[in-house]
């Protein structure tokens, strides 16, 4: 799997160049960050996504893109030969136009695959010298954009409920099991439930079912699942608890789910707490800020606080134990 050809391309190269997101997928969850990025011998800066942004932006000339005016040595007269080889879109048959739009698709599942296992090193290191370096980096740039709104929360929010699966299952088992009424016997088998929690399996079925890896925000949000999924198991009253009640924030009525970690105040001062939605977006806004895509991130909660509800450092996260103390989580 990390073999060259004679041009230097890896199968992983050559995966993304062809567009195929499933090849691309089996290949990232086996191979080590600096695979990913890996670049090919004569060209320093054409990494896999840097191969999927070149045939991306290839496909997507006669889509709407314009020629720029503007252009330097031999790419000027590559990419209009290119294009007039292709054509416009408007000139396509049914079945040639089907076929770019479904490249193109691909193109960009491929691209996000590459970008979710920790290609957005290679995204920063996208030279952005030429007007096509510039239009290849904005094509990888609005990708991550997409990844880090509809991605990101849709899986980690996945991550999290594979993680409480077992836990809900063995509470729900007892909870019929129990002679009591349905409260209580929520309440009890719940408890009952925590003495049967693994957290190692838990572990593991998160990191099956987050892709995310090899990134600082990957790392984060991986460590704000485990410890809600822990917490969740172990010091929750109930399902209730953890899904949250309706209650009154900022003015406005919504759902607060669990509040299991904490922000370190002032010697003296009170403890802030928030949810894991909090941090996950918290992580969201740092990787956007070191891409260049910051405010191009939506929050999809609370939107009416802005996001000075997510606002804090790492190292003063952390969460409240049993004595009422705060026990920080390290995360970097």
């Amino acid at each position: 799997m990390r073999a060259c050809n004679w041009t230097g391309d890896t199968p992983l190269h050559l995966a993304a160049k062809l567009g195929s997101p499933c090849a691309t997928d089996f290949l990232c969850r086996r191979l080590p960050e600096a695979d990913i990025n890996r670049a090919r011998r004569n060209d320093p800066c054409l990494s896999p996504l840097g191969n999927a942004a070149s045939a991306l932006d290839y496909c997507s000339l006669p889509h709407g893109q314009q020629l720029r005016d503007q252009r330097e040595g031999e790419e000027t007269v590559d990419r209009e030969k290119r294009f007039m080889q292709i054509g416009s879109l408007a000139a396509l048959g049914l079945q040639e136009r089907e076929r770019l739009l479904s490249m193109i698709s691909r193109l960009k599942r491929t691209a996000r695959v590459l970008l979710r296992a920790g290609a957005e090193y290679s995204l920063s290191r996208m030279p952005a010298d030429t007007d096509g370096q510039r239009s290849r980096r904005e094509l990888m740039a609005t990708e991550y954009a997409s990844v880090l709104n509809e991605d990101l929360p849709n899986m980690a929010m996945a991550a999290l409920i594979v993680g409480l699966a077992a836990h809900r299952s063995f509470a729900a088992h007892f909870m019929y099991a129990l002679p009591l009424g349905p409260h209580v016997s929520a309440a009890i088998s719940w408890r009952i439930a925590a003495f049967c929690f693994d957290e190692e399996a838990a572990k593991e079925s998160i990191s099956a079912a987050f892709p995310f890896r090899h990134t600082d925000m990957a790392r984060r949000v991986v460590a704000a699942i485990e410890h809600f999924v822990k917490y969740a198991a172990l010091r929750a009253s109930s399902n209730r608890e953890v899904v949250g009640a309706m209650a009154d924030v900022g003015g406005q009525m919504v759902r607060v789910p669990l509040q299991c970690f904490a922000v370190w105040g002032q010697p003296g001062g009170q403890h802030r707490v928030l949810g894991v939605r909090e941090v996950v977006h918290r992580a969201r806004l740092d990787e956007a800020a070191k891409c260049g895509v910051q405010g191009a991130v939506l929050k999809g909660f609370n939107e009416h606080l802005g996001n000075d509800d997510c606002q804090f450092a790492w190292g003063q996260l952390g969460y409240i134990d049993k004595r009422r103390q705060f026990v920080s989580l390290r995360i970097k």
